[in-house]
């Protein structure tokens, strides 16, 4: 099986959920500066650039996620590649899906590719929240 890494780098301008959950990447140790290691220390908030969001996050008595397995983090796609910037409805998604000769099926899990992981970078852009059919 090919495994693809959609992470985002970690970087102190890296997209934050709020502003004064800013993260912080801060050289710690060099070896060009003589040290015997590289450390860096990390100040991170967990709702920062590619994040996994559990049930827990909302909801008392739920699932951790260090109490999910490995394997949950790893599964067969749909990709669907859009160029739209802004709104993305349910029905184009399955639409495009249908012209590429593919069925949304309950619990397949698809990655929406529409360049928006490139406002990583940005200090602000925005939010699209989508409601159920």
């Amino acid at each position: 099986m090919r495994l693809i890494d959609i992470s985002l780098p970690i970087h102190n301008n890296m997209w934050s959920y709020k502003p004064q959950w800013q993260n912080n990447v801060e050289l710690f140790e060099s070896t060009m500066k003589g040290d015997m290691s590289t450390v860096y220390k990390l100040t991170v908030y967990s709702h920062t650039g590619t994040y996994i969001e559990t049930s827990s996050h909302k909801l008392k008595s739920e699932l951790l996620l260090s109490e999910l397995p490995l394997e949950s983090f790893y599964r067969k796609v749909k990709v669907v590649v859009l160029n739209e910037k802004h709104i993305i409805t349910k029905n184009k998604v399955i639409n495009e899906l249908e012209i590429a000769g593919l069925k949304l099926e309950s619990g397949d899990a698809v990655i929406i590719a529409n360049g928006y992981g490139e406002n990583h970078k940005r200090r602000l852009f925005e939010f699209i929240s989508f409601v159920r059919a």
